[in-house]
């Protein structure tokens, strides 16, 4: 709550600022003005989800209320069309593309209440591993073709994915496992740094010099596959109690 109040002040303390006194703006004021504005939007969630301000309703699922949304957008999708210039398999534009549906579908899934509805609910957690799989293999491609395994990389990539989620959690005052998702993908891009950022490094640039590293991939990913395998067939269940609170908390009693 103190994070939303200080974002609401800044922000406008800056627009009357900006109205009395016009000036350019220095790189400083123009982040600033940026932060406000997200605070702003993290006051409105919060408004929204934490008083009683707007009126409240219960989710009701309705056939009609989970695929009109998915029509409408699909109807509009119809008219703005573009061509992309890129001819392989996955391409960023593909999978950008895919990823953005099923973002849909997740965020008509979570407003609908259609969890409750256990076809609807099987075909979302097959999205979800779509999802997963899309991200992973973007993440892989990058690697493989950039070989930029460096922390500015990994603090990049962490940093637009969790941001929200961080904010989110100092404003709603929720753990950060609450957002299973973004945790989920932060978790499976470091297990694909990890495995392809350690010795021996291999790239597409030195698989072509050396085409031995094809086979050092291959048994990179043998190795992760038997230890995560270990890992979920062990008795040791370290990761999953951090878990455990929200996953009880998430069934409800």
């Amino acid at each position: 709550m103190c994070v939303c109040i200080c974002s609401l002040l800044l922000s406008l303390g800056l627009a009357v600022r900006k109205r009395l006194w016009p000036m350019s703006e220095s790189p400083l004021q123009s982040a600033l003005q940026q932060l406000s504005r997200l605070g702003l939007i993290m006051a409105y969630f919060f408004v929204c989800d934490r008083t009683n301000f707007f009126m409240r309703e219960n989710k009701y699922y309705t056939h009609l209320n989970f695929f009109l949304p998915v029509a409408y957008v699909f109807a509009l999708g119809l008219f703005f069309t573009e061509e992309t210039q890129q001819t392989q398999v996955l391409h960023r534009d593909q999978t950008d593309e895919w990823k953005g549906w099923m973002q849909l579908v997740l965020l008509v899934y979570h407003m609908t209440g259609a969890s409750q509805v256990l076809p609807v609910y099987v075909h979302v957690r097959a999205l979800v591993s779509a999802y997963l799989f899309l991200a992973g293999y973007g993440h892989f491609s990058y690697f493989w073709h950039q070989a930029d395994f460096g922390l500015l990389r990994l603090a990049r990539v962490l940093f637009r994915t969790n941001l929200l989620v961080v904010l989110l959690c100092l404003c709603m005052n929720r753990p950060y496992q609450f957002y299973y998702f973004v945790p989920l993908v932060s978790f499976w891009f470091l297990v694909v740094a990890a495995t392809l950022g350690s010795l021996p490094r291999i790239s597409a640039a030195t698989a072509e010099a050396n085409p031995l590293h094809h086979l050092y991939v291959v048994l990179k990913f043998v190795g992760l596959f038997s230890i995560l395998t270990v890992l979920y067939m062990s008795e040791v269940r370290v990761l999953l109690s951090l878990w455990l609170p929200i996953l009880t908390h998430l069934k409800g009693p």
